[in-house]
C-alpha cells in the first residue's frame, strides 16, 4: 500500500468513486448459482448476482475491477476493493481521467452511487489515509483507535486451539 500511495507524488486533483451495491453488480458465473440457494418461509431462492457474505467475494470483486480498469492502474487509478481513488496533476488531466473511467464503466455497465462519489478534490481519505498533493496523513479516527486488551474474542473456539503440544 505505501508503494501505491508513493506513486501519487505530484497529484494534486483527486476523485474517489464509490459504486452503487458494488458486489451486485458482478453476475454470479452460472455453475455457481445454485451453490448460493437458501430457504425462507416464501421459498427457495438462489442469487444471480454476487451476494456478500462468500468466501470469495472480495477477491472477486477486486480481480473484477482490476480487470475492466486494467489499463488506468497506477497511472490514473488505484482500486481498494469498493474504493476507488482517481489522481491527476492537474484539473485538465483529471477531466481526462475521469472521462476514461466513466466511459469504461458505462462500456460494462457499471453503475456509479453518485451521493458517496467526490470529484476534483484537493484531499480526500482513503484506506485511513488522508492524501493530499502533501503526501499523507493517518485519518485522526484512525490514531485514536483503541488497542485490543486481549484476543480472545477475535479467535473462535479458543479453547480447542490453546492446547499444550507434547
Amino acid at each position: 500500500i505505501e508503494e501505491i500511495f508513493d506513486s501519487l507524488e505530484g497529484a494534486t486533483i483527486f476523485s474517489t468513486l464509490d459504486l452503487f451495491s458494488g458486489y451486485h453488480q458482478i453476475l454470479m458465473d452460472e455453475e455457481s448459482i445454485n451453490l448460493t440457494g437458501f430457504t425462507t418461509k416464501f421459498g427457495n431462492f438462489v442469487y444471480k448476482v454476487m451476494p456478500f457474505g462468500l468466501i470469495g467475494a472480495p477477491a472477486t470483486y477486486q480481480r473484477e475491477m482490476n480487470r475492466i480498469l486494467f489499463e488506468l492502474i497506477g497511472k490514473s487509478v488505484y482500486i481498494f476493493l469498493d474504493d476507488i481513488l482517481v489522481f491527476s496533476k492537474n484539473k485538465e488531466e483529471h477531466i481526462e481521467h475521469l472521462k476514461e473511467v466513466l466511459e469504461i464503466f458505462r462500456k460494462h455497465k457499471v453503475k456509479l452511487n453518485i451521493e458517496k462519489c467526490k470529484f476534483f478534490k484537493e484531499e480526500v481519505e482513503i484506506l485511513g489515509q488522508r492524501v493530499t498533493n502533501k503526501g499523507l496523513t493517518t485519518v485522526e479516527a484512525v490514531k485514536n483507535w483503541t488497542k485490543p486488551s486481549n484476543i480472545w474474542k477475535f479467535v473462535l473456539s479458543w479453547a480447542q486451539l490453546d492446547t499444550t503440544v507434547y
